[in-house]
């Protein structure tokens, strides 16, 4: 679902034009989990969708599963299904694994994982606090950022790399790839602390049920009206492209 503020996808039809795609994703995602016994649950505004409208919301660009990061593992021993099934792994990030049909579309489909801290089960990007950190998080990027090394000669801005990292970049893109990866992996082994934005009630998470959706048997929170509640506020039922993701709100980033 769009992100607070931000419209990202206009559209004044009543479905959403990605729809068929992103069913197709969802069917055949969920019957591999279903398949390995993997917990997931339907999310954020995909679960806005399904209880308020049945139906993926018109301007969502977004489908989005929640799972538990202890079953991250098992669900990359998915892989080989998922493209056996014919779908292409677009993400692979310690937060996120993205999946989609080889369509080029521009939707998404992300299985978010979160992690049970004190009671709350907490989600975001990962980071690290301290100055090394930061520094061996930048090595492990710096395979996908030598691949924009193009762009960064053309002075075009890419993300949110300073000028020195941009440097950085270019002197390590006169090395092989193969020796960044190995480079990278090495420092990927020091202990790199987590950062989570946003932490939301565990119990929202372990109580679940089946329901229909698209002719589909999908998981959701058995509480779903009471999480939709604290994620979007007491208003989530009023349908609006505009919306501020309390749950990211009411907490202080907290590390781990």
């Amino acid at each position: 679902m769009s992100l607070n503020n931000e419209k990202r996808l206009t559209t004044d039809e009543k479905i959403n034009p990605y729809e068929k795609p992103m069913v197709e994703t969802l069917k055949r995602a969920v019957s591999i989990l279903d398949s390995r016994n993997i917990d997931y649950w339907i999310d954020c505004g995909t679960l806005l969708g399904l209880v308020r409208d049945d139906k993926i919301i018109p301007w969502d660009e977004d489908v989005e599963l929640g799972a538990w990061l202890t079953d991250r593992e098992s669900i990359e021993h998915c892989t080989n299904e998922f493209i056996e099934n014919g779908l292409i792994v677009t993400v692979s990030k310690p937060d996120k694994i993205g999946l989609q049909l080889p369509d080029n579309l521009p939707y998404k489909f992300r299985i978010l994982f979160y992690d049970k801290i004190n009671g709350n089960a907490g989600r975001g990007s990962y980071g690290a606090v301290s100055l090394p950190g930061r520094i061996i998080d930048n090595l492990k990027n710096l395979p996908s950022l030598i691949s924009n090394s193009e762009n960064i000669k053309t002075g075009e801005k890419v993300g949110g790399i300073n000028s020195l990292i941009k440097l950085f970049v270019l002197m390590c893109s006169k090395f092989p790839k193969s020796w960044i990866s190995s480079f990278s992996n090495l420092f990927s082994k020091i202990d790199v602390k987590k950062r989570y934005y946003w932490e939301i009630p565990v119990r929202f998470f372990e109580n679940t049920y089946k329901t229909e959706f698209y002719g589909l048997q999908v998981t959701i929170p058995k509480d779903s009206e009471k999480y939709l509640a604290f994620r979007y506020g007491q208003d989530w039922k009023k349908s609006t492209r505009f919306w501020i993701d309390r749950a990211r709100q009411s907490k202080e980033i907290r590390h781990k």
